[in-house]
């Protein structure tokens, strides 16, 4: 419910106040870019050398697979949109309103204006429903009570929970603030204590 509004609202206001050649230098930095264009991922020599695979008698065209992308864009019933690639849509597409918005300037300033409103409001709702966890616990006794065998389920689950928690408190406590230390000889708690915001705002969207 939240993740949708929160990704409109922060991508398009975040590029919306940025300049659009910085927005450029942004793009050209991201890491994703740098490796597909350093590794070739998608090389046509590779097709000399493995192969080329067989496709059966139903492949889509080229027509149809555009079409099909602009159906998923307007489909009624998401739930048969891939999640994945809707959200990877809906990233490209609002990436792209923020730097023509970017680009107006002071023409799209109400527009500008109103997406900055609105990801303050999906922060300060974020925020309020992260300190408020009655309801959530209240869905999780809901799954607990309509368990049959209540102890044998705990019994199966706990030395799993233990091992999961384990292994994220050494990952997230000592291998990778040692590796921050390394790399950058700094801190590792200032830079933990400046992510608590991203960190408690992944926390409460990223459950379904």
């Amino acid at each position: 419910m939240m993740i949708l509004p929160m990704i409109i609202s922060s991508v398009i206001s975040a590029l919306a106040q940025v300049r659009a050649c910085d927005a450029g230098q942004i793009g050209l930095m991201t890491t994703g870019i740098i490796l597909v264009s350093s590794i070739h991922p998608g090389d046509p020599h590779l097709i000399h050398m493995l192969g080329e695979g067989t496709l059966d008698d139903t492949a889509l065209s080229t027509l149809d697979t555009f079409l099909d992308q602009i159906r998923c864009f307007f489909s009624i019933n998401w739930h048969q949109v891939d999640s994945t690639i809707m959200l990877m849509r809906l990233i490209v597409f609002c990436t792209g309103f923020g730097v023509i918005l970017s680009v107006l300037g002071e023409q799209a300033r109400l527009m500008i204006n109103f997406f900055i409103v609105l990801d303050a409001i999906i922060m300060r709702w974020i925020s309020a429903l992260m300190c408020y966890p009655i309801g959530i616990l209240s869905l999780v006794c809901k799954n607990i009570v309509d368990i049959d065998n209540l102890s044998e389920t705990a019994q199966a689950l706990a030395m799993y929970v233990v091992t999961v928690i384990c292994g994220l408190m050494i990952h997230s406590l000592l291998t990778l603030p040692l590796l921050y230390f390394v790399v950058t000889r700094r801190s590792p708690f200032d830079f933990m204590t400046g992510m608590l915001q991203a960190l408690a705002t992944a926390f409460g969207t990223a459950s379904r």
